[in-house]
């Protein structure tokens, strides 16, 4: 039986095993180096129980690594000893087998090929070639910093996968995932003790091995120039496996290493602006500048080993079979080999001093070292040499532009998050922020054009704190479009997607339409209701799409029965995480149908709405270019995925490469100041919402006072999917002007699922245009009267602006014809993001279109070329031969006193005049009320109000008690139901004849 490690003396035990164990936490794995020099302190050695110890001195770890024969990697007889379970897991198996290849005595031939492939001599001939790859990503680096806050994590510190691709010969659409996989190797596989979970390694690895098996094990006489081509000409023939996992563990270490270097670096850079004028001046200082950026904050923070025979290592007998952990990291802040180790000092390996004086510069472990040689150490080293007096050069005036994050992790000390910004000169031209753009000719093939030349942007989820790279999510969605297409999907299916907010929701998004099927996503109400009243809704939408088959998240379990009960054809099947089961995925183009998008149910049974791939991406561009969206710009929004608003306005920034943050409508709803907050800290430029969305943020930040906002940057809140309400405007841009707000951030928009969200757009940043007019005049002749403010009758107008792009505009009268400024017309409209049709209906699709212009059923008149929305054609109430908007009913009523919060709905009475025991010709109003016991005196003071504001008698008010009116999935009131529902059920209701 082995023997186990002595435990540490007495004297500081407590103090080493607290800073071991605060070492360990994700507080120290992110900044490790205080509890490193508590441990230094005390030995160079500590042990950490039953055959286990902890090196960090720097003479220690330079032993270890030195002497394989004593201390030998972790291979497979340590591993069958200590974790017999490692086998099952590729990933485990594959680490070993690339590290045995670079230890003697095993496989020497396969280490002396890597060393002699991956050292310095050969890498430094492809050095003309690292050089252009360099310096394209440093000027992309300087250009967006200059237009704005850039994010490091996300452009240069995927230089080095570039660089290895590169290097090894494949294309740079594979960068993505290649970047993804090795970075879910390495994070998932720090050496892992036995329990840690290692799916995502595991599941890195295979795909990894796909990727790699067919170009490596290729014609050894094939002709290339990289360095796969003499990768495959030297490597033993019989050893295939080697070679795949070799080069799977240099794809992880080597970017790994190189890429938490250079993240180091140019944070000292920008932090310290004396350090980037040396490099200026003496770019003869780079190579001892990068080994010094390597020793202060060295990328590998440890390897492990084994011991093969009892010894003694920094005092410390170490028996047979004992695990050794070599912090790199900490070794490299050994004070016994670098004096004053927590000084960054640019000449501490420069052959002569600061003050020019000749020195000898001390040895550097920077995993280069002896028999341990590193293949990413050198790939590092020269990284560093090209790139670092490049910044310094080309970022000229780079700066920390906002808080840092660092990545927790033992093997690789690197980064989450290092914003930059040049700041603009004084005096000059300053070069304005590039036009968010959107490429491709599909929407699949601009998520991959977006996975290739932004990977790491995308969606953000606070709510269950994930991120979804674009990266990560096509390959995702290429692995659930195949899965789709072997479960039974078939190009042109419509296929329904039930997901709560979250990355599923993107990944089935677009793994639907890799199958080339049309994606729909089904209505969930934002508050709980039963699984029955939700199945039928849903099954009404299953049933006029034809849905063959539904994509269900098991949140939804309880549903989906439901959903099956009602229809057990059906198939619900959850989004699948494996995509090798088909072949291929189907070709798609861009008039095959993406979405069908169905209506929010406000005015009738929800229609579909088809939108084939051409359409969306017209509208998606539209909506960037009308609201002058650029690369500086992200958003944060709430409204709910299966909306029209909530769909398309986060489509279209994250496929601009654009940070997208999506919260679910509960939490905005449950507490709107924290959204705020949310948004101050993200420094977040645009929001989308309804009008009472904005409402409800402002009564929450009026009621709670919240300190310490910063809305400084928020400068489009777009408003529409709803009227909206110029109360509202004014209330919402004082609050938010206290917390520095621009006057302009209200956004009034004007949109609709037929023309792919939006339609008309004001100006970006101008303000709110508000006219008054004569109420009684626009409805009854239908032209604007202009009138004061605070004048009798005096009703609100919101200009929603003008066409957006590639979209045109008329107002057109009963009979058809155009009518002029001032009057009141229809709203139709035409152009490439306008919907072809409705599904399966084409008696509605006929009745949509006048020729070629969609009518909207909307009700608008234009002034001095601005739009103003006034009602809808349906929901017009005529008394007594008079007009009145339902909106000029509701907008009186939510102003009488008792109103719970607005809530109310006003309609003619004529589709239900019987079962009310009225005539045709009566308003109806239904108010909800949190006191039931003034309900009569409340019903009649609504009621004096309309008769006296509109100058209408046949009024009959109904108060009812709050949370009785319906509303759409989107939150939006609906008068029809509320109609129904107050003629065919009894509810507690208190009237006003």
């Amino acid at each position: 039986m082995a023997e186990d490690v002595p435990r540490a003396g007495t004297v500081g035990r407590a103090q080493a095993l607290a800073a071991l164990e605060a070492l360990w936490s994700d507080a120290g794995r992110r900044d490790p180096f205080p509890h490193v020099r508590t441990l230094l302190a005390h030995a160079p050695v500590v042990p950490i129980g039953p055959r286990r110890a902890v090196v960090l001195g720097y003479p220690e770890c330079e032993q270890v690594l030195r002497n394989p024969d004593v201390f030998r990697v972790c291979d497979t007889v340590w591993a069958d000893q200590s974790w017999p379970t490692w086998r099952e897991h590729p990933s485990v198996s594959s680490i070993y087998n690339g590290l045995n290849h670079q230890e003697s005595p095993d496989n020497q031939p396969a280490r002396r090929l890597l060393v002699r492939l991956f050292g310095p001599k050969q890498l430094t001939r492809h050095r003309p070639l690292m050089e252009q790859l360099c310096q394209r990503y440093v000027r992309r680096l300087g250009g967006a910093a200059r237009d704005g806050r850039v994010d490091v994590t996300d452009d240069l510190l995927h230089l080095p996968m570039a660089l290895l691709a590169t290097l090894l010969g494949f294309p740079d659409s594979d960068l993505p995932r290649l970047r993804d996989w090795s970075t879910a190797l390495m994070e998932a596989n720090d050496f892992n003790p036995p329990g840690t979970d290692l799916a995502a390694a595991d599941a890195a690895i295979c795909e990894l091995r796909r990727y790699l098996r067919p170009r490596l094990v290729g014609d050894p006489a094939a002709a290339r120039a990289d360095l796969t081509a003499d990768l495959v000409g030297g490597w033993p023939a019989e050893d295939v496996e080697g070679l795949v996992d070799n080069v799977t563990f240099l794809l992880g270490a080597g970017n790994e290493t190189s890429a938490a270097m250079l993240g180091t670096g140019v944070f000292l850079l920008a932090d310290q602006p004396h350090l980037a004028a040396l490099l200026r001046d003496r770019p003869d200082l780079a190579a001892a500048f990068t080994r010094e950026v390597l020793r202060y904050d060295p990328p590998a923070k440890m390897t492990g080993r084994w011991v093969t025979r009892p010894t003694t290592l920094g005092g410390v007998r170490l028996p047979q079979g004992c695990m050794v952990v070599v912090q790199v990291a900490a070794a490299g802040r050994d004070p016994r080999q670098y004096p004053d180790p927590d000084r960054f000092d640019p000449f501490r390996f420069a052959p002569v001093s600061a003050d020019g004086v000749a020195q000898e510069p001390p040895r550097s472990l920077t995993l280069g070292v002896g028999p341990h040689h590193c293949v990413g150490s050198t790939l590092a080293q020269l990284t560093g040499e090209i790139v670092f007096p490049l910044v310094a050069r080309v970022c000229a005036g780079l700066r920390v532009a906002g808080p840092v994050v660092r990545a927790a992790g033992m093997v690789v000390h690197g980064w989450d998050r290092l914003p930059v910004a040049i700041p603009a000169p004084v005096h000059g031209p300053v070069n304005p922020p590039q036009p968010a753009r959107i490429e491709g000719a599909t929407l699949p093939d601009a998520l991959r054009r977006l996975a290739v030349a932004a990977p790491d942007t995308g969606w953000v989820f606070p709510g269950v704190s994930q991120r979804l790279t674009a990266a990560q999510l096509y390959r995702g969605a290429v692995a659930a479009g195949r899965g789709l297409v072997a479960a039974g999907v078939r190009p042109g299916d419509r296929v329904g997607l039930l997901t709560p907010t979250g990355p599923d929701l993107w990944l089935g998004a677009f793994g639907i339409m890799l199958a080339a099927g049309s994606v729909s996503a089904l209505p969930m109400r934002p508050m709980g209701e039963s699984p029955q009243v939700a199945a039928a809704r849903i099954t009404r939408i299953v049933d006029a799409a034809g849905m063959r088959l539904i994509v269900a998240h098991p949140r939804y379990e309880r549903l989906v029965r439901a959903v099956r009960q009602l229809r057990p054809g059906l198939r619900c099947v959850p989004l699948p995480v494996a995509g090798d089961r088909c072949d291929r995925l189907p070709d798609i183009t861009p008039d095959d149908l993406a979405v069908v998008q169905y209506t929010s149910g406000s005015t009738a049974f929800p229609k579909g709405v088809t939108l084939p791939h051409a359409t969306v991406l017209a509208g998606l561009r539209a909506l960037l270019a009308s609201s002058a969206v650029t690369g500086r710009d992200s958003l944060v929004q709430w409204v709910p995925h299966h909306h029209d608003m909530g769909f398309f306005t986060a489509l279209g920034y994250g496929l601009a490469g654009l940070p997208v943050h999506m919260f679910t409508s509960t939490d905005f709803i449950r507490r709107p100041v924290a959204f705020l907050e949310y948004l101050s800290r993200q420094q977040v430029t645009a929001t989308t919402g309804p009008d009472h969305g904005y409402a409800l943020m402002t009564e929450a930040v009026d009621r709670s006072d919240p300190r310490g906002l910063d809305l400084s940057r928020w400068r489009l809140a777009y408003n529409g999917a709803e009227p909206v309400r110029s109360e509202t405007v004014h209330r919402f841009t004082e609050t938010v002007a206290r917390f520095g707000a621009a006057a302009g951030v209200m956004y009034p928009v004007y949109g609709l699922a037929e023309a792919t969200l939006c339609a008309a757009f004001p100006p970006p940043g101008s303000l709110a245009r508000i006219v008054h007019v004569d109420r009684q005049v626009l409805a009854a002749d239908g032209h604007v009267r202009h009138v004061a403010a605070d004048a009798d009758g005096a009703r609100p107008l919101v200009s929603v602006g003008r066409p957006v792009q590639g979209l045109r505009l008329r107002l057109v009268d009963p009979s058809g014809v155009e009518v002029h400024d001032g009057r009141v017309g229809e709203v139709q409209i035409i152009g490439d993001s306008v919907t072809p049709g409705y599904l399966f209906d084409p008696d509605a699709t006929a009745a949509a279109f006048d020729g070629g212009w969609l009518r909207t059923g909307d009700l608008g008149v234009r002034l001095d070329g601005d739009l103003f929305i006034v009602g809808r054609d349906k929901d017009m109430i005529i008394v007594a031969g008079r007009n009145i908007f339902a909106e000029d009913a509701e907008l009186v009523t939510r102003t009488v006193p008792g109103v719970h919060q607005g809530r109310c709905v006003a309609f003619a009475a004529a589709q239900a005049a019987g079962q009310l025991g009225l005539d045709e010709e009566h308003l109806v109003v239904v108010a909800e009320s949190l006191d039931m016991g003034r309900a009569a005196h409340l019903a009649a003071d609504i009621r004096r109000r309309l008769q006296g504001e509109l100058g209408v008698s046949a009024v009959q008010v109904h108060v009812v008690r709050r949370g009785t009116l319906p509303r759409t999935t989107s939150g939006k009131w609906q008068r029809g139901a509320a109609r129904d529902l107050l003629a065919g059920t009894r509810i507690p209701t208190v009237t006003s004849p």
